[in-house]
Protein backbone atom coordinates (compact mmCIF):
# COMPACT_ATOMS: atom_id res chain seq x y z
CA UNK A 1 0.00 0.00 0.00
CA UNK A 2 1.36 3.37 -0.98
CA UNK A 3 1.41 6.82 0.56
CA UNK A 4 -1.97 7.75 -0.98
CA UNK A 5 -3.72 4.68 0.47
CA UNK A 6 -2.40 5.25 3.97
CA UNK A 7 -3.30 8.96 3.85
CA UNK A 8 -6.80 8.10 2.60
CA UNK A 9 -7.43 5.63 5.43
CA UNK A 10 -6.05 8.06 8.00
CA UNK A 11 -8.42 10.77 6.74
CA UNK A 12 -11.33 8.31 6.84
CA UNK A 13 -10.47 7.01 10.32
CA UNK A 14 -10.14 10.44 11.89
CA UNK A 15 -13.61 11.35 10.65
CA UNK A 16 -15.31 8.06 11.46
CA UNK A 17 -13.89 7.68 14.97
CA UNK A 18 -15.77 10.80 16.08
CA UNK A 19 -19.06 9.31 14.87
CA UNK A 20 -18.28 5.97 16.51
CA UNK A 21 -17.41 7.52 19.89
CA UNK A 22 -20.49 9.76 19.85
CA UNK A 23 -22.78 6.87 18.93
CA UNK A 24 -21.25 4.50 21.50
CA UNK A 25 -19.87 6.44 24.51
CA UNK A 26 -17.26 4.48 26.44
CA UNK A 27 -16.49 2.13 23.54
CA UNK A 28 -13.16 0.33 23.97
CA UNK A 29 -10.08 0.78 21.77
CA UNK A 30 -10.27 -2.69 20.17
CA UNK A 31 -13.93 -2.19 19.23
CA UNK A 32 -13.18 1.22 17.70
CA UNK A 33 -10.37 -0.26 15.63
CA UNK A 34 -12.44 -3.21 14.44
CA UNK A 35 -15.33 -0.93 13.53
CA UNK A 36 -13.00 1.35 11.55
CA UNK A 37 -11.53 -1.66 9.77
CA UNK A 38 -15.00 -3.04 8.94
CA UNK A 39 -16.31 0.25 7.63
CA UNK A 40 -13.23 0.81 5.47
CA UNK A 41 -13.39 -2.65 3.95
CA UNK A 42 -17.09 -2.18 3.15
CA UNK A 43 -16.48 1.22 1.57
CA UNK A 44 -16.99 1.48 -2.19
CA UNK A 45 -13.89 2.08 -4.31
CA UNK A 46 -15.18 5.46 -5.49
CA UNK A 47 -15.63 6.51 -1.86
CA UNK A 48 -12.08 5.40 -1.05
CA UNK A 49 -10.91 7.43 -4.03
CA UNK A 50 -12.80 10.44 -2.65
CA UNK A 51 -10.96 10.14 0.68
CA UNK A 52 -7.71 9.84 -1.25
CA UNK A 53 -8.52 13.09 -3.08
CA UNK A 54 -9.45 14.82 0.19
CA UNK A 55 -6.17 13.72 1.78
CA UNK A 56 -4.26 15.00 -1.25
CA UNK A 57 -6.13 18.31 -1.07
CA UNK A 58 -5.30 18.67 2.63
CA UNK A 59 -1.65 18.00 1.90
CA UNK A 60 -1.60 20.59 -0.90
CA UNK A 61 -3.38 23.14 1.29
CA UNK A 62 -0.76 22.64 3.98
CA UNK A 63 2.02 23.19 1.43
CA UNK A 64 0.29 26.36 0.21
CA UNK A 65 0.00 27.69 3.77
CA UNK A 66 3.70 27.12 4.34
CA UNK A 67 4.55 28.81 1.03
CA UNK A 68 2.29 31.78 1.83
CA UNK A 69 3.84 32.10 5.29
CA UNK A 70 7.34 32.15 3.78
CA UNK A 71 6.30 34.79 1.24
CA UNK A 72 4.66 36.95 3.92
CA UNK A 73 7.75 36.66 6.11
CA UNK A 74 10.01 37.68 3.23
CA UNK A 75 7.78 40.66 2.37
CA UNK A 76 7.62 41.70 6.02
CA UNK A 77 11.41 41.60 6.36
CA UNK A 78 11.81 43.63 3.16
CA UNK A 79 9.37 46.30 4.35
CA UNK A 80 11.00 46.37 7.76
CA UNK A 81 14.40 46.88 6.16
CA UNK A 82 13.05 49.73 4.02
CA UNK A 83 11.39 51.39 7.01
CA UNK A 84 14.62 51.23 8.98
CA UNK A 85 16.29 53.29 6.27
CA UNK A 86 13.54 55.95 6.28
CA UNK A 87 12.86 56.42 9.96
CA UNK A 88 14.93 56.76 13.06
CA UNK A 89 14.51 53.88 15.46
CA UNK A 90 12.00 54.41 18.25
CA UNK A 91 12.78 53.47 21.82
CA UNK A 92 9.87 51.41 23.09
CA UNK A 93 9.53 50.53 26.74
CA UNK A 94 8.40 46.97 27.30
CA UNK A 95 6.03 46.10 30.11
CA UNK A 96 5.34 42.55 31.14
CA UNK A 97 2.17 41.54 32.92
CA UNK A 98 2.22 38.30 34.84
CA UNK A 99 -1.11 36.64 35.47
CA UNK A 100 -1.24 33.91 38.06
CA UNK A 101 -3.28 30.83 37.24
CA UNK A 102 -4.04 27.73 39.26
CA UNK A 103 -2.95 24.56 37.50
CA UNK A 104 -1.81 21.18 38.72
CA UNK A 105 1.11 19.20 37.30
CA UNK A 106 -1.30 16.36 36.59
CA UNK A 107 -3.29 18.70 34.32
CA UNK A 108 -0.17 19.45 32.30
CA UNK A 109 0.60 15.75 31.95
CA UNK A 110 -2.94 15.06 30.79
CA UNK A 111 -2.66 17.78 28.16
CA UNK A 112 0.64 16.39 26.91
CA UNK A 113 -0.98 13.00 26.43
CA UNK A 114 -3.39 14.49 23.89
CA UNK A 115 -0.64 15.16 21.34
CA UNK A 116 -1.22 13.58 17.96
CA UNK A 117 1.50 10.95 18.27
CA UNK A 118 2.18 7.42 19.39
CA UNK A 119 2.35 7.03 23.18
CA UNK A 120 5.96 6.27 24.14
CA UNK A 121 5.04 5.00 27.61
CA UNK A 122 3.20 1.89 26.49
CA UNK A 123 5.29 -1.29 26.76
CA UNK A 124 2.85 -3.68 25.12
CA UNK A 125 1.13 -2.39 21.97
CA UNK A 126 -1.16 -4.92 20.27
CA UNK A 127 -2.41 -5.34 16.72
CA UNK A 128 -6.20 -5.39 17.02
CA UNK A 129 -7.32 -5.16 13.39
CA UNK A 130 -5.96 -5.46 9.87
CA UNK A 131 -7.01 -3.24 6.97
CA UNK A 132 -5.23 -5.18 4.22
CA UNK A 133 -1.91 -6.93 3.60
CA UNK A 134 0.04 -3.75 4.35
CA UNK A 135 -1.91 -1.71 6.90
CA UNK A 136 -2.67 -2.79 10.47
CA UNK A 137 -4.27 -1.02 13.42
CA UNK A 138 -2.35 -1.15 16.68
CA UNK A 139 -3.56 -0.19 20.17
CA UNK A 140 -1.31 1.68 22.57
CA UNK A 141 -2.02 2.70 26.15
CA UNK A 142 -3.98 5.81 25.17
CA UNK A 143 -4.05 5.84 21.38
CA UNK A 144 -4.89 3.87 18.27
CA UNK A 145 -2.44 4.03 15.38
CA UNK A 146 -2.30 2.66 11.86
CA UNK A 147 1.06 1.47 10.56
CA UNK A 148 2.42 0.26 7.25
CA UNK A 149 4.15 -3.12 7.22
CA UNK A 150 6.36 -2.09 4.32
CA UNK A 151 7.42 1.19 5.90
CA UNK A 152 8.06 -0.60 9.19
CA UNK A 153 10.46 -3.06 7.55
CA UNK A 154 12.14 -0.26 5.58
CA UNK A 155 12.60 1.87 8.70
CA UNK A 156 14.20 -1.01 10.62
CA UNK A 157 16.50 -1.79 7.69
CA UNK A 158 17.58 1.85 7.48
CA UNK A 159 18.20 1.99 11.23
CA UNK A 160 20.38 -1.15 11.07
CA UNK A 161 22.34 0.22 8.11
CA UNK A 162 22.98 3.50 9.92
CA UNK A 163 24.28 1.50 12.88
CA UNK A 164 26.55 -0.87 10.98
CA UNK A 165 27.13 -0.07 7.30
CA UNK A 166 30.68 0.59 6.13
CA UNK A 167 30.93 3.24 3.41
CA UNK A 168 32.86 1.95 0.39
CA UNK A 169 36.26 3.65 -0.04
CA UNK A 170 38.33 4.79 -2.98
CA UNK A 171 42.09 5.25 -2.59
CA UNK A 172 43.35 8.74 -3.37
CA UNK A 173 46.22 9.04 -5.82
CA UNK A 174 47.58 11.85 -3.68
CA UNK A 175 46.81 12.07 0.01
CA UNK A 176 45.30 15.14 1.66
CA UNK A 177 47.34 16.42 4.58
CA UNK A 178 45.38 17.61 7.60
CA UNK A 179 46.76 20.54 9.57
CA UNK A 180 45.86 22.01 12.93
CA UNK A 181 44.72 25.10 11.05
CA UNK A 182 42.23 22.99 9.09
CA UNK A 183 40.61 21.50 12.18
CA UNK A 184 41.10 24.12 14.88
CA UNK A 185 39.91 22.76 18.26
CA UNK A 186 38.84 19.51 16.55
CA UNK A 187 42.52 18.61 16.16
CA UNK A 188 42.55 17.53 19.80
CA UNK A 189 39.61 15.21 19.11
CA UNK A 190 41.48 13.58 16.23
CA UNK A 191 44.47 13.03 18.52
CA UNK A 192 42.36 11.01 20.97
CA UNK A 193 41.11 8.46 18.41
CA UNK A 194 42.47 4.90 18.43
CA UNK A 195 44.94 3.82 15.77
CA UNK A 196 46.44 0.51 14.66
CA UNK A 197 49.17 -0.82 12.37
CA UNK A 198 48.09 -1.75 8.85
CA UNK A 199 50.38 -4.11 6.90
CA UNK A 200 50.23 -4.29 3.08
CA UNK A 201 52.30 -6.09 0.47
CA UNK A 202 53.24 -3.76 -2.37
CA UNK A 203 55.87 -4.49 -5.05
CA UNK A 204 57.04 -7.50 -3.04
CA UNK A 205 57.63 -5.29 -0.02
CA UNK A 206 55.81 -5.23 3.28
CA UNK A 207 54.63 -1.72 4.05
CA UNK A 208 53.40 -0.81 7.51
CA UNK A 209 51.29 2.22 8.19
CA UNK A 210 49.63 3.53 11.30
CA UNK A 211 45.97 4.30 10.56
CA UNK A 212 43.04 5.63 12.57
CA UNK A 213 41.03 2.51 13.48
CA UNK A 214 38.04 4.11 15.23
CA UNK A 215 34.94 2.80 13.40
CA UNK A 216 33.38 6.26 13.49
CA UNK A 217 36.13 7.16 11.01
CA UNK A 218 36.68 3.92 9.09
CA UNK A 219 32.97 3.16 8.55
CA UNK A 220 32.13 6.74 7.65
CA UNK A 221 34.16 6.80 4.44
CA UNK A 222 37.65 7.77 5.61
CA UNK A 223 41.09 6.20 5.67
CA UNK A 224 43.43 8.40 7.68
CA UNK A 225 47.12 7.64 8.15
CA UNK A 226 48.91 8.81 11.27
CA UNK A 227 52.61 9.73 11.17
CA UNK A 228 54.60 10.32 14.33
CA UNK A 229 57.47 12.82 14.42
CA UNK A 230 59.51 14.82 16.90
CA UNK A 231 57.33 17.85 16.27
CA UNK A 232 54.11 15.90 16.86
CA UNK A 233 51.69 13.71 14.96
CA UNK A 234 50.75 14.33 11.35
CA UNK A 235 47.64 13.04 9.60
CA UNK A 236 46.88 12.35 5.95
CA UNK A 237 43.58 11.36 4.34
CA UNK A 238 44.47 8.56 1.89
CA UNK A 239 40.96 7.25 1.16
CA UNK A 240 37.46 8.74 0.98
CA UNK A 241 33.91 7.59 0.26
CA UNK A 242 33.64 6.29 -3.29
CA UNK A 243 30.07 7.30 -4.09
CA UNK A 244 29.66 10.62 -2.27
CA UNK A 245 30.52 13.68 -4.40
CA UNK A 246 32.85 16.31 -2.90
CA UNK A 247 33.40 14.17 0.20
CA UNK A 248 36.36 15.31 2.26
CA UNK A 249 37.57 17.54 5.04
CA UNK A 250 34.20 19.19 5.68
CA UNK A 251 32.59 15.80 6.27
CA UNK A 252 35.43 14.77 8.59
CA UNK A 253 34.82 17.91 10.65
CA UNK A 254 31.14 16.92 10.94
CA UNK A 255 32.17 13.58 12.44
CA UNK A 256 34.74 15.09 14.80
CA UNK A 257 32.25 17.74 15.94
CA UNK A 258 29.77 15.04 16.97
CA UNK A 259 32.51 13.18 18.85
CA UNK A 260 33.58 16.39 20.59
CA UNK A 261 30.02 16.83 21.85
CA UNK A 262 29.91 13.27 23.17
CA UNK A 263 33.12 11.24 23.09
CA UNK A 264 31.22 7.95 23.55
CA UNK A 265 28.60 8.62 20.87
CA UNK A 266 27.67 5.75 18.58
CA UNK A 267 28.54 5.39 14.90
CA UNK A 268 24.97 6.13 13.78
CA UNK A 269 25.02 9.39 15.72
CA UNK A 270 28.26 10.47 14.01
CA UNK A 271 27.20 10.04 10.40
CA UNK A 272 27.90 13.10 8.20
CA UNK A 273 24.94 14.22 6.10
CA UNK A 274 26.50 12.90 2.90
CA UNK A 275 26.86 9.44 4.43
CA UNK A 276 23.26 9.49 5.74
CA UNK A 277 21.93 10.32 2.27
CA UNK A 278 24.04 7.56 0.68
CA UNK A 279 22.88 4.96 3.22
CA UNK A 280 19.27 6.05 2.77
CA UNK A 281 19.51 5.69 -1.02
CA UNK A 282 21.28 2.32 -0.84
CA UNK A 283 18.65 1.07 1.62
CA UNK A 284 15.87 2.03 -0.79
CA UNK A 285 17.66 0.36 -3.71
CA UNK A 286 18.28 -2.84 -1.75
CA UNK A 287 14.57 -3.12 -0.89
CA UNK A 288 13.25 -2.22 -4.35
CA UNK A 289 11.03 -4.96 -5.71
CA UNK A 290 10.67 -6.75 -2.38
CA UNK A 291 7.17 -7.51 -1.15
CA UNK A 292 6.29 -7.02 2.51
CA UNK A 293 3.04 -8.55 3.70
CA UNK A 294 1.33 -8.89 7.04
CA UNK A 295 2.69 -11.73 9.19
CA UNK A 296 2.45 -12.80 12.82
CA UNK A 297 5.89 -11.45 13.69
CA UNK A 298 5.02 -7.90 12.59
CA UNK A 299 3.88 -7.06 16.10
CA UNK A 300 7.37 -7.97 17.36
CA UNK A 301 8.91 -5.75 14.68
CA UNK A 302 6.51 -2.97 15.63
CA UNK A 303 7.43 -3.25 19.32
CA UNK A 304 11.13 -3.15 18.39
CA UNK A 305 10.58 -0.01 16.28
CA UNK A 306 8.18 1.49 18.80
CA UNK A 307 10.48 1.20 21.84
CA UNK A 308 13.84 2.05 20.32
CA UNK A 309 13.88 3.29 16.75
CA UNK A 310 10.93 5.70 16.64
CA UNK A 311 12.41 8.09 19.17
CA UNK A 312 15.43 8.42 16.87
CA UNK A 313 13.50 8.67 13.59
CA UNK A 314 9.81 8.02 12.92
CA UNK A 315 10.20 8.04 9.13
CA UNK A 316 10.89 5.30 6.61
CA UNK A 317 13.72 5.80 4.04
CA UNK A 318 11.20 7.57 1.77
CA UNK A 319 10.70 10.17 4.53
CA UNK A 320 7.13 9.04 5.23
CA UNK A 321 5.64 8.27 8.63
CA UNK A 322 5.72 4.60 9.60
CA UNK A 323 2.66 5.05 11.85
CA UNK A 324 -0.09 7.64 12.15
CA UNK A 325 -2.42 8.31 15.08
CA UNK A 326 -6.11 7.94 14.27
CA UNK A 327 -7.63 8.07 17.77
CA UNK A 328 -6.74 9.00 21.34
CA UNK A 329 -8.67 8.39 24.52
CA UNK A 330 -8.68 12.03 25.64
CA UNK A 331 -12.12 13.64 25.42
CA UNK A 332 -10.49 16.86 24.28
CA UNK A 333 -8.89 15.03 21.39
CA UNK A 334 -12.16 13.39 20.36
CA UNK A 335 -13.90 16.76 20.09
CA UNK A 336 -11.31 18.23 17.71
Amino acid sequence: MGQKDMSAFTKFARQMRVEIVKAQPGISFPKIAKELSRRWQELQEEDKLAYEEMAAADKQEKKNRVLTLKQDTTTSRRKSSENNKLFKPLVVKKYHTVERINIELSDIKDRLKTRNAVDFDDDSPDIIANINEDLSIVKGKSSINVFSCRRLNEAIKLHNNLRNMTIDLKVLEEGIEISKKDLGPLWDVLETLDSSVDVNLQANQLLTRNIISDERITKNGFRIEKHGSLSGNKYTITGVARNIPHFGLGDLKEVLTRISENESCRLMDCRPLGAVDLIRNETVQSLAGQTFTRTDYNIDLYKHWYKGIRKHDEMCPHRRLVAKCIHQSSNDFVKT
